[in-house]
């Protein structure tokens, strides 16, 4: 279904993520909101999100509310966590036996903690721009600091890194992988795009070989994927498909 299709409502204002909510089709909600992440926002004409409505069918996919809780915001126009209707989804998920607040707080305070930390970050970065020497700045933020991010995922962090101190790159990650070659180990596409979006320098990267094996990047993509970012995706057709995608590295490597 082509993207704009997505953002169609029917007469009562719900779009398809709506009516993937109510049924508990896990796969295709999943599939609607990577390709329109702002579909968990949109309301129908009673002001209901796909997570209030799959909320008041909770007790049969508590897994949809999960999911939909996990990659909803809390910002306009429905404001689902703290706005007018919030009352009435901490209702539906009590009804359905959640631990209501352990939910609606984790989300909120996770969306937190990851907004303190990037913010952290770049007030160090700020900091360390104007008083590091190049050697300073590889011990401090090199590669134990980037491979964490990397491992997690924490994009913002790794970017501000980069934009900041774009030596960085140069840095290797372990004793046989530089950092695009560790990014595309670990599957972080959006990662990957960052480094190589800085320059011709981080294109030859691409090409480089591991240092001990003498392995080039498609030889990394050809390994299975470590089992976090295999599960990224549900489902064995769709996890084939993310993974074929992978060889299109090969049009940077040549």
């Amino acid at each position: 279904m082509p993207t704009e299709a997505l953002l169609l409502q029917d007469f009562s204002g719900n779009t398809a993520l709506h009516y993937a909510a109510v049924a508990g089709t896990m796969q295709d909600a999943q599939t609607m909101v990577r390709k329109n992440p702002a579909l968990t926002q949109i309301t129908n004409d009673a002001g209901e999100t796909p997570l209030l409505l799959a909320a008041s069918f909770a007790a049969n996919s508590k897994d949809m509310v999960w999911y939909l809780s996990l990659v909803t915001k809390d910002e306009p126009p429905s404001y689902p966590f703290t706005g007018l209707l919030a009352c009435r989804l901490i209702s539906f998920i009590t009804g359905a036996g959640f631990c209501v607040l352990p939910i609606i707080k984790q989300v909120r305070e996770k969306k937190m903690e990851l907004k303190c930390a990037v913010e952290l970050v770049k007030l160090v970065c700020s900091h360390g721009n104007s008083s590091m020497n190049c050697y300073q700045i590889i011990q401090f933020f090199g590669a134990q600091c980037l491979r964490l991010a990397m491992r997690v995922g924490a994009v913002d962090i790794v970017k501000l890194c980069l934009q900041h101190f774009p030596i960085l790159v140069t840095v290797p990650l372990t004793a046989d992988r530089n950092i695009l070659q560790a990014a595309v180990e670990v599957r972080q596409e959006r990662i990957y795009n960052i480094i190589l979006g800085m320059g011709v320098s981080t294109r030859l990267l691409a090409s480089a070989l591991t240092r001990t094996t003498g392995e080039n990047i498609l030889h990394l993509v050809a390994r299975l994927p470590p089992s976090t970012r295999l599960s990224f995706v549900s489902g064995p057709a769709l996890q084939l498909r993310r993974e074929l995608q992978w060889f299109m590295v090969r049009t940077c490597a040549n």
